[in-house]
């Protein structure tokens, strides 16, 4: 059986904050990528069926590399959002290195895999400006060094298919600092490397295409890929089979307009005048609108031993809020827009497969 989620969300009580906390609460996957560079292009010496082959109590230890880059800008009264450290014009570049563990145990039932994938994002490099002003990991106010770390698990059959998960697809979209935006990489990153293969057989050129669907804050959001086969390269000795995916993920909005009056309704004296209320609450506006997802990978398949030996991802997210809401210091109602982008590449490459310990 799959664990719940180590890290759970915790609910909070509100506070001045809260816009934040709520605009933040949204990252989830976007728009245009840019290309892979085509893998070299070899015949197959014959038609291959591709399937995964995770060994039970096996852990797989693959050597990640991330490169980010960051842009932020925002428009009207910042006041209404009710916090001066709102970050309103940013260009970051983030880096980091790390090692994603993959530990593979009996599925429930014959022909699976349990694997519980963890993954810690120490020492991240930060360059760029925010707010005109220079911006290093020791000054780091945003939480733009900061990358959630990942501690997910998964039942997998040969094919690649995810029959159940710890993740929700929501909750893993929520967090609190402006380093959330950064979530892309582990929307990403917390399933398990590699296309789902067909149940068929496959020689260069041969293409194919899935759907996943997955609850999100907004209602169901639908991914949809295409695979092809384009030829075989040898890496660190071993001859791969190399399979280019092209993604696209279903654009959506998330309201959060009616919650945002619930909880601006509960911090008001019992002494407001009703219709002032009904006035003033009619004026609230919180909508986050995340654009369509298009993300392209490679991936280098080790047919004998049934695992990716290496893997290269590239995507970008684009994430606009609008807000309508009382200016702090004034009252008045104020209107304030940011757009948030976010573009990264991730390389993955096997370093070794080993017996789990404990």
């Amino acid at each position: 059986m799959v664990t719940p989620s180590r890290y759970p969300e915790r609910v909070k009580r509100p506070t001045k904050y809260v816009a934040i906390v709520l605009l933040l609460s949204a990252c989830a996957d976007t728009a245009g990528t840019p290309a892979i560079t085509p893998a070299p292009t070899t015949t197959l010496p014959e038609t291959v069926n591709l399937a995964y082959a995770y060994r039970p109590d096996t852990t797989l230890s693959y050597r990640v590399n991330i490169d980010q880059a960051i842009s932020i800008h925002g428009e009207g009264n910042a006041g209404a959002i009710g916090s001066g450290d709102l970050p309103t014009d940013g260009d970051l570049a983030t880096t980091v290195e790390t090692v994603m563990t993959y530990r593979a145990y009996p599925g429930p039932i014959d022909g699976t895999t349990e694997l519980d994938v963890s993954a810690r994002f120490e020492d991240v490099a930060v360059s760029g400006t925010m707010n005109g002003e220079s911006i290093s990991p020791g000054s780091d106010d945003f939480g733009v060094g900061t990358i959630p770390p990942i501690d997910a698990s998964f039942v997998v059959d040969k094919s690649g298919k995810v029959v159940s998960s710890s993740l929700d697809g929501a909750a893993n979209m929520l967090g609190g600092s402006l380093g959330s935006l950064q979530r892309l990489g582990q929307e990403f990153f917390t399933r398990p490397i590699g296309p789902r293969f067909p149940d068929r057989d496959l020689s260069v050129g041969d293409t194919w295409t899935d759907e996943d669907t997955v609850d999100g804050p907004g209602g169901p959001i639908t991914t949809r890929s295409m695979h092809t086969v384009t030829g075989t390269e040898v890496v660190d000795g071993v001859k791969t089979v190399v399979i280019e995916t092209e993604s696209e993920a279903d654009e959506f909005e998330i309201d959060l307009t009616q919650i945002f009056k619930t909880m601006f309704g509960g911090f008001t004296t019992d002494a407001t005048n009703p219709e002032e209320l009904d006035a003033l609450l009619a004026q609230l506006e919180f909508r986050i609108a995340v654009a369509p997802t298009r993300a392209t990978s490679t991936v280098w398949f080790d047919t004998a031993a049934g695992l990716v030996k290496k893997a290269e991802i590239s995507a970008d997210i684009t994430v606009k809020m609008t807000y309508r809401g009382p200016d702090e210091s004034t009252g008045e109602i104020a209107g304030f827009t940011m757009e948030m982008g976010l573009r990264q590449t991730a390389r993955f490459d096997l370093e070794s497969v080993d017996e789990t310990v404990g």
